[in-house]
């Protein structure tokens, strides 16, 4: 295999193949039956990893594989967290601050998506090196989750709480809740702990209910409308239609049924206002959470 670490440490482009073949080959190299690989060839191979991140991420005027990057980010998570990759503490710090740099392209309007997207994975990465390097500066990574956090909510992603997760799971010595506003985020554990993650499906279950209710309406509606018009040609013919009495009924309890609709349409846009004032709130408190962490830093 064509050797692919780039030493000047500047992010090459891989074709598919190259990239399957150092995916392959690295995670045979850790597993159950690479307990003898080079640790140096090891370390180059992380390092080609996260150089092809940078390049896939930044799309180079290619579509973006998102599901790719999320796979391989995935991996990456996997490999630290099995202890058999044999990296340094200064491969660590090497690996954060690249991840780090990566990331913080995301922070730029006309290329947010992949980034959002995938910030719950690279979430997955950082714990799982705080885990084994505690002593790094998170500072910077942390104001990186929080943003993204708040942008998958404002996105309407449920893996924002899996961001979430992966702060709350960062070593103590990091001090997530010492770096930010602890009322506000004390505040966000609550509401995470009352089912706040709910709330997208039960707005999308009342917005498709709402939508259902005034298709019936309009339906009722169009429906009375060709009853009436009925009736007002009975009404001026000569003759006495047979059916008059029964229309005026069907009529009746087609009015009563159309009242019973505009309440049930009112209860239930009323309840759909109601969970998106409380997506409001809860998306203010991310942001609000985000500048009080970054306040702290100044």
């Amino acid at each position: 295999m064509a050797k692919l670490h780039n030493l000047n440490r500047h992010p090459i482009a891989k074709t598919r193949p190259d990239i399957r073949d150092l995916r392959v080959e690295l995670m045979s190299l850790c597993s159950r039956d690479g307990r003898g690989a080079d640790p140096h060839r090891l370390r180059e191979l992380l390092d080609d990893y996260v150089d092809y991140l940078d390049t896939a991420l930044s799309g180079q005027g290619r579509s973006i594989d998102v599901s790719q990057i999320q796979e391989m980010l995935l991996e990456v998570s996997q490999i630290i967290r099995s202890g058999r990759a044999g990296v340094s503490a200064k491969d660590y710090r090497n690996i954060i601050s690249h991840l780090t740099g990566i990331y913080a392209k995301g922070l730029a309007e006309e290329m947010k998506c992949p980034f959002i997207i995938t910030s719950v994975d690279y979430a997955d990465v950082i714990e799982a090196i705080s885990q084994e390097y505690p002593a790094f500066d998170y500072r910077e990574v942390v104001g990186q989750l929080l943003y993204y956090m708040s942008q998958l909510f404002r996105n309407r992603k449920g893996s924002w709480k899996m961001v979430y997760e992966h702060l709350l799971l960062l070593p103590e010595s990091v001090d997530v809740l010492a770096l930010s506003n602890r009322k506000t985020f004390m505040e966000i554990q609550e509401w995470t702990e009352q089912g706040v993650d709910n709330l997208f499906q039960i707005y999308r279950d009342y917005k498709e209910m709402v939508g259902q209710t005034e298709h019936d309406l309009a339906g009722l509606e169009r429906r009375i409308a060709v009853q009436k018009d009925e009736m007002a040609v009975q009404k001026n013919s000569a003759v006495i239609a047979f059916d008059s009495l029964r229309k005026k009924r069907v009529l009746k309890a087609m009015l009563t049924q159309k009242t019973r609709l505009m309440e049930e349409l009112q209860s239930k846009q009323m309840i759909l206002e109601l969970v998106e004032d409380d997506i409001s709130e809860f998306e203010a408190k991310l942001v609000e959470l985000r500048r009080a962490y970054f306040i702290r830093l100044v």
